[in-house]
Protein backbone atom coordinates (compact mmCIF):
# COMPACT_ATOMS: atom_id res chain seq x y z
CA UNK A 1 0.00 0.00 0.00
CA UNK A 2 2.57 2.57 1.10
CA UNK A 3 4.94 1.90 -1.79
CA UNK A 4 2.45 1.13 -4.56
CA UNK A 5 -1.21 2.07 -3.98
CA UNK A 6 -0.77 5.57 -2.59
CA UNK A 7 2.02 6.68 -5.00
CA UNK A 8 0.28 5.17 -8.05
CA UNK A 9 -3.06 6.81 -7.25
CA UNK A 10 -1.26 10.13 -6.90
CA UNK A 11 0.75 9.77 -10.11
CA UNK A 12 -2.33 8.75 -12.10
CA UNK A 13 -3.71 12.20 -11.42
CA UNK A 14 -0.60 13.96 -12.77
CA UNK A 15 -0.73 15.52 -16.22
CA UNK A 16 1.79 17.38 -18.35
CA UNK A 17 0.99 21.01 -18.97
CA UNK A 18 1.97 23.57 -21.55
CA UNK A 19 2.63 26.59 -19.33
CA UNK A 20 5.34 26.90 -16.66
CA UNK A 21 3.20 28.23 -13.82
CA UNK A 22 4.55 26.92 -10.53
CA UNK A 23 2.85 25.74 -7.34
CA UNK A 24 -0.72 26.03 -8.63
CA UNK A 25 -3.38 25.65 -5.96
CA UNK A 26 -4.95 22.38 -7.14
CA UNK A 27 -1.59 20.69 -7.52
CA UNK A 28 -0.22 21.86 -4.19
CA UNK A 29 -3.41 20.78 -2.40
CA UNK A 30 -3.08 17.31 -3.91
CA UNK A 31 0.59 17.08 -2.96
CA UNK A 32 -0.14 18.25 0.60
CA UNK A 33 -2.85 15.60 0.86
CA UNK A 34 -0.45 12.93 -0.36
CA UNK A 35 2.38 14.01 1.95
CA UNK A 36 0.32 14.41 5.11
CA UNK A 37 -0.76 10.77 4.86
CA UNK A 38 2.89 9.79 4.84
CA UNK A 39 3.50 11.89 7.94
CA UNK A 40 0.96 9.66 9.72
CA UNK A 41 2.48 6.51 8.24
CA UNK A 42 5.94 7.72 9.26
CA UNK A 43 4.86 8.11 12.88
CA UNK A 44 3.22 4.69 12.80
CA UNK A 45 6.36 3.02 11.44
CA UNK A 46 8.35 4.62 14.26
CA UNK A 47 6.13 2.75 16.73
CA UNK A 48 6.76 -0.66 15.11
CA UNK A 49 9.56 -2.67 16.71
CA UNK A 50 10.59 -4.48 13.51
CA UNK A 51 9.34 -2.41 10.56
CA UNK A 52 11.14 -4.52 7.94
CA UNK A 53 10.64 -3.14 4.44
CA UNK A 54 8.90 -0.12 5.95
CA UNK A 55 12.17 0.96 7.59
CA UNK A 56 12.96 3.81 5.10
CA UNK A 57 9.70 5.50 6.10
CA UNK A 58 11.34 6.28 9.44
CA UNK A 59 13.14 9.00 7.50
CA UNK A 60 10.33 10.48 5.44
CA UNK A 61 8.55 12.65 7.98
CA UNK A 62 10.82 15.69 7.75
CA UNK A 63 10.67 15.52 3.95
CA UNK A 64 6.88 15.76 4.01
CA UNK A 65 6.84 18.58 6.56
CA UNK A 66 9.37 20.57 4.52
CA UNK A 67 6.76 21.11 1.80
CA UNK A 68 4.28 22.55 4.30
CA UNK A 69 6.82 25.14 5.47
CA UNK A 70 7.65 25.92 1.85
CA UNK A 71 3.98 26.59 1.08
CA UNK A 72 3.57 28.63 4.24
CA UNK A 73 6.36 31.02 3.27
CA UNK A 74 5.27 31.06 -0.36
CA UNK A 75 1.62 31.75 0.49
CA UNK A 76 2.42 34.54 2.96
CA UNK A 77 4.69 36.31 0.49
CA UNK A 78 2.16 36.09 -2.34
CA UNK A 79 -0.63 37.31 -0.04
CA UNK A 80 1.46 40.32 0.99
CA UNK A 81 2.27 41.09 -2.64
CA UNK A 82 -1.45 41.04 -3.46
CA UNK A 83 -2.66 43.02 -0.44
CA UNK A 84 0.31 45.30 0.04
CA UNK A 85 -0.08 45.40 3.82
CA UNK A 86 -0.21 43.22 6.95
CA UNK A 87 -3.56 44.39 8.29
CA UNK A 88 -5.21 41.65 10.35
CA UNK A 89 -2.20 39.41 9.75
CA UNK A 90 -2.02 37.65 13.11
CA UNK A 91 -5.75 37.50 13.86
CA UNK A 92 -6.58 35.68 10.66
CA UNK A 93 -3.72 33.21 10.75
CA UNK A 94 -3.61 32.45 14.45
CA UNK A 95 -7.34 31.75 14.54
CA UNK A 96 -6.97 29.34 11.63
CA UNK A 97 -4.46 27.45 13.71
CA UNK A 98 -6.28 27.86 17.01
CA UNK A 99 -9.82 26.62 16.47
CA UNK A 100 -8.91 23.37 14.65
CA UNK A 101 -6.42 22.62 17.42
CA UNK A 102 -8.96 23.19 20.19
CA UNK A 103 -11.62 21.05 18.52
CA UNK A 104 -9.24 18.24 17.60
CA UNK A 105 -7.74 18.17 21.09
CA UNK A 106 -11.20 17.76 22.61
CA UNK A 107 -11.86 14.86 20.23
CA UNK A 108 -8.55 13.25 21.17
CA UNK A 109 -9.23 13.55 24.89
CA UNK A 110 -12.66 11.96 24.54
CA UNK A 111 -11.38 9.17 22.28
CA UNK A 112 -8.50 8.37 24.61
CA UNK A 113 -10.93 8.09 27.51
CA UNK A 114 -13.24 5.80 25.54
CA UNK A 115 -10.63 3.55 23.95
CA UNK A 116 -7.60 3.31 26.22
CA UNK A 117 -9.11 4.56 29.48
CA UNK A 118 -6.80 7.57 29.70
CA UNK A 119 -8.76 9.09 32.57
CA UNK A 120 -8.63 12.72 31.43
CA UNK A 121 -11.12 14.92 33.22
CA UNK A 122 -13.30 17.40 31.33
CA UNK A 123 -11.27 20.19 32.94
CA UNK A 124 -7.99 18.60 31.77
CA UNK A 125 -9.26 18.38 28.21
CA UNK A 126 -10.69 21.90 28.05
CA UNK A 127 -7.80 23.65 29.77
CA UNK A 128 -5.16 21.96 27.61
CA UNK A 129 -7.23 22.71 24.49
CA UNK A 130 -7.78 26.43 25.04
CA UNK A 131 -4.13 26.90 26.04
CA UNK A 132 -3.00 25.05 22.88
CA UNK A 133 -1.31 22.19 24.72
CA UNK A 134 -1.93 18.63 23.60
CA UNK A 135 -3.96 16.67 26.10
CA UNK A 136 -1.69 13.65 25.76
CA UNK A 137 1.64 15.46 26.33
CA UNK A 138 0.81 18.73 28.08
CA UNK A 139 2.98 20.81 25.72
CA UNK A 140 2.31 22.82 22.59
CA UNK A 141 2.62 20.85 19.37
CA UNK A 142 6.02 21.67 17.88
CA UNK A 143 4.67 22.30 14.38
CA UNK A 144 2.14 24.83 15.67
CA UNK A 145 4.82 26.57 17.74
CA UNK A 146 7.25 26.85 14.83
CA UNK A 147 4.51 27.95 12.44
CA UNK A 148 3.55 30.80 14.79
CA UNK A 149 7.23 31.64 15.21
CA UNK A 150 7.65 31.91 11.45
CA UNK A 151 4.58 34.15 11.27
CA UNK A 152 6.36 36.48 13.69
CA UNK A 153 9.57 36.29 11.66
CA UNK A 154 7.66 37.09 8.46
CA UNK A 155 5.86 40.01 10.13
CA UNK A 156 9.13 41.52 11.34
CA UNK A 157 10.71 41.13 7.92
CA UNK A 158 7.87 42.45 5.78
CA UNK A 159 6.52 44.93 8.33
CA UNK A 160 9.74 46.80 9.04
CA UNK A 161 11.74 46.53 5.83
CA UNK A 162 10.95 47.61 2.27
CA UNK A 163 13.82 46.15 0.28
CA UNK A 164 13.03 42.60 -0.80
CA UNK A 165 16.59 41.35 -0.43
CA UNK A 166 16.83 42.75 3.09
CA UNK A 167 13.53 41.05 3.93
CA UNK A 168 14.92 37.71 2.80
CA UNK A 169 18.13 38.32 4.76
CA UNK A 170 16.17 39.10 7.93
CA UNK A 171 14.11 35.90 7.60
CA UNK A 172 17.31 33.94 7.03
CA UNK A 173 19.10 35.48 10.03
CA UNK A 174 16.15 35.03 12.40
CA UNK A 175 15.65 31.45 11.19
CA UNK A 176 19.33 30.73 11.79
CA UNK A 177 19.09 32.20 15.30
CA UNK A 178 16.14 29.92 16.05
CA UNK A 179 18.04 26.89 14.74
CA UNK A 180 21.07 27.74 16.90
CA UNK A 181 18.90 28.18 19.99
CA UNK A 182 17.11 24.90 19.30
CA UNK A 183 20.42 23.08 18.92
CA UNK A 184 21.82 24.74 22.06
CA UNK A 185 18.77 23.75 24.13
CA UNK A 186 18.97 20.23 22.68
CA UNK A 187 15.60 20.25 20.98
CA UNK A 188 14.78 17.34 18.67
CA UNK A 189 16.15 17.99 15.20
CA UNK A 190 12.66 17.62 13.71
CA UNK A 191 11.82 20.94 15.39
CA UNK A 192 14.20 22.91 13.20
CA UNK A 193 15.60 20.90 10.27
CA UNK A 194 12.83 22.04 7.89
CA UNK A 195 12.57 25.70 8.98
CA UNK A 196 14.75 26.95 6.14
CA UNK A 197 12.13 25.70 3.67
CA UNK A 198 9.94 28.58 4.86
CA UNK A 199 12.64 30.97 3.62
CA UNK A 200 12.85 29.04 0.35
CA UNK A 201 9.11 29.56 -0.11
CA UNK A 202 9.43 33.31 0.40
CA UNK A 203 12.34 33.45 -2.05
CA UNK A 204 10.37 31.58 -4.69
CA UNK A 205 7.40 33.92 -4.30
CA UNK A 206 9.69 36.98 -4.44
CA UNK A 207 11.46 35.87 -7.63
CA UNK A 208 8.63 33.87 -9.10
CA UNK A 209 8.80 35.21 -12.65
CA UNK A 210 12.55 34.74 -12.93
CA UNK A 211 12.23 31.18 -11.60
CA UNK A 212 9.43 30.39 -14.06
CA UNK A 213 11.53 31.66 -16.98
CA UNK A 214 14.53 29.64 -15.85
CA UNK A 215 12.44 26.48 -15.53
CA UNK A 216 10.92 27.10 -18.95
CA UNK A 217 14.40 27.06 -20.51
CA UNK A 218 16.30 24.56 -18.39
CA UNK A 219 13.55 22.64 -16.61
CA UNK A 220 14.62 19.14 -17.61
CA UNK A 221 18.25 19.67 -16.57
CA UNK A 222 17.26 21.31 -13.29
CA UNK A 223 14.77 18.54 -12.42
CA UNK A 224 17.34 15.85 -13.21
CA UNK A 225 20.01 17.46 -11.04
CA UNK A 226 17.62 18.06 -8.16
CA UNK A 227 16.27 14.51 -8.34
CA UNK A 228 19.75 13.01 -8.14
CA UNK A 229 20.75 15.41 -5.36
CA UNK A 230 17.63 14.58 -3.36
CA UNK A 231 18.06 10.81 -3.74
CA UNK A 232 21.72 11.02 -2.71
CA UNK A 233 21.03 13.24 0.30
CA UNK A 234 18.11 11.06 1.44
CA UNK A 235 20.36 8.00 1.17
CA UNK A 236 22.87 9.75 3.42
CA UNK A 237 20.08 10.51 5.89
CA UNK A 238 18.93 6.87 5.99
CA UNK A 239 22.50 5.65 6.44
CA UNK A 240 23.21 8.25 9.11
CA UNK A 241 26.17 9.69 7.25
CA UNK A 242 27.11 13.25 8.35
CA UNK A 243 24.48 13.06 11.10
CA UNK A 244 21.26 15.02 11.05
CA UNK A 245 22.93 18.02 9.37
CA UNK A 246 22.31 16.51 5.96
CA UNK A 247 18.53 16.63 6.65
CA UNK A 248 18.65 20.41 6.13
CA UNK A 249 20.04 19.94 2.62
CA UNK A 250 17.77 17.00 1.84
CA UNK A 251 14.65 18.98 2.81
CA UNK A 252 15.67 21.91 0.61
CA UNK A 253 16.43 19.65 -2.35
CA UNK A 254 13.01 18.05 -1.96
CA UNK A 255 11.03 21.29 -1.96
CA UNK A 256 13.03 22.64 -4.90
CA UNK A 257 12.34 19.39 -6.72
CA UNK A 258 8.62 19.78 -5.99
CA UNK A 259 8.69 23.35 -7.32
CA UNK A 260 10.50 22.30 -10.49
CA UNK A 261 8.06 19.47 -11.16
CA UNK A 262 5.11 21.80 -10.56
CA UNK A 263 6.28 23.80 -13.60
CA UNK A 264 5.89 20.72 -15.81
CA UNK A 265 3.08 18.67 -14.25
CA UNK A 266 -0.30 19.24 -12.67
CA UNK A 267 -2.01 16.95 -10.21
CA UNK A 268 -5.78 17.09 -10.01
CA UNK A 269 -6.50 13.95 -7.98
CA UNK A 270 -9.76 14.83 -6.20
CA UNK A 271 -9.14 12.54 -3.25
CA UNK A 272 -5.72 13.98 -2.45
CA UNK A 273 -6.91 17.48 -3.27
CA UNK A 274 -9.67 17.22 -0.68
CA UNK A 275 -7.32 15.71 1.89
CA UNK A 276 -4.86 18.52 1.16
CA UNK A 277 -7.46 21.13 2.04
CA UNK A 278 -7.72 19.62 5.54
CA UNK A 279 -4.02 18.73 5.82
CA UNK A 280 -3.52 20.92 8.90
CA UNK A 281 -6.35 19.18 10.74
CA UNK A 282 -4.96 15.80 9.71
CA UNK A 283 -1.49 16.77 10.85
CA UNK A 284 -2.54 17.76 14.37
CA UNK A 285 -4.71 14.66 14.71
CA UNK A 286 -2.52 11.95 13.22
CA UNK A 287 -0.01 11.45 16.05
CA UNK A 288 -2.56 10.88 18.85
CA UNK A 289 -4.53 8.61 16.51
CA UNK A 290 -1.33 6.67 15.80
CA UNK A 291 -0.71 6.24 19.53
CA UNK A 292 -4.28 5.09 20.08
CA UNK A 293 -4.25 2.60 17.19
CA UNK A 294 -0.91 1.13 18.28
CA UNK A 295 -2.28 0.60 21.80
CA UNK A 296 -5.40 -1.09 20.42
CA UNK A 297 -4.12 -3.04 17.39
CA UNK A 298 -0.38 -3.24 17.80
CA UNK A 299 2.00 -2.74 14.90
CA UNK A 300 0.49 -4.39 11.82
CA UNK A 301 -0.58 -3.33 8.34
CA UNK A 302 -4.22 -3.02 9.37
CA UNK A 303 -3.10 -0.22 11.64
CA UNK A 304 -2.19 1.92 8.64
CA UNK A 305 -5.72 1.64 7.22
CA UNK A 306 -7.21 2.40 10.64
CA UNK A 307 -5.00 5.46 11.15
CA UNK A 308 -5.81 6.96 7.77
CA UNK A 309 -9.54 6.28 8.09
CA UNK A 310 -9.92 7.57 11.66
CA UNK A 311 -7.70 10.60 11.12
CA UNK A 312 -9.44 11.71 7.94
CA UNK A 313 -12.93 11.32 9.46
CA UNK A 314 -11.97 13.33 12.55
CA UNK A 315 -10.22 15.94 10.38
CA UNK A 316 -13.32 16.42 8.22
CA UNK A 317 -15.48 16.99 11.30
CA UNK A 318 -12.87 19.28 12.87
CA UNK A 319 -12.56 21.30 9.67
CA UNK A 320 -16.29 21.82 9.29
CA UNK A 321 -16.75 22.95 12.90
CA UNK A 322 -13.69 25.24 12.91
CA UNK A 323 -14.66 26.76 9.54
CA UNK A 324 -18.09 27.55 10.92
CA UNK A 325 -16.56 29.20 14.00
CA UNK A 326 -14.04 31.14 11.93
CA UNK A 327 -16.79 32.28 9.57
CA UNK A 328 -18.83 33.60 12.47
CA UNK A 329 -15.80 35.29 14.04
CA UNK A 330 -14.74 37.02 10.83
CA UNK A 331 -18.32 37.87 9.85
CA UNK A 332 -18.94 39.35 13.28
CA UNK A 333 -15.81 41.48 13.09
CA UNK A 334 -16.68 42.65 9.58
CA UNK A 335 -20.13 43.73 10.75
CA UNK A 336 -18.59 45.77 13.56
CA UNK A 337 -16.49 47.60 11.02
Amino acid sequence: MVYIILPVTFLLGCRKKEDTEILERDSTDALKGFLVLYVAIHHYVQKIINPGYLYPLNYIGFICVSFFFLMSGYGLALSFEKRGNLQGFFRKRILRLYFPFVISNVFVGILYNLTIDAGYSIADILISSVTMRTVYSGVILWYVFVQILMYIVFYISFGFFKNKDIRLAVIGILSFIYICLAVYTRQGEWRYNTVLCFLVGVIIATYKEQIKNTLARYGFIIRSILLMAFILSWYLVIKGIYGYYVTFICAIFFVLLAVSFSARFNSHTKMYGYIGKISYEIYILQLPVVNMVVDLLGGNMWGIFAIILITVILAVITSKISNLINFRVFLGNNRKH
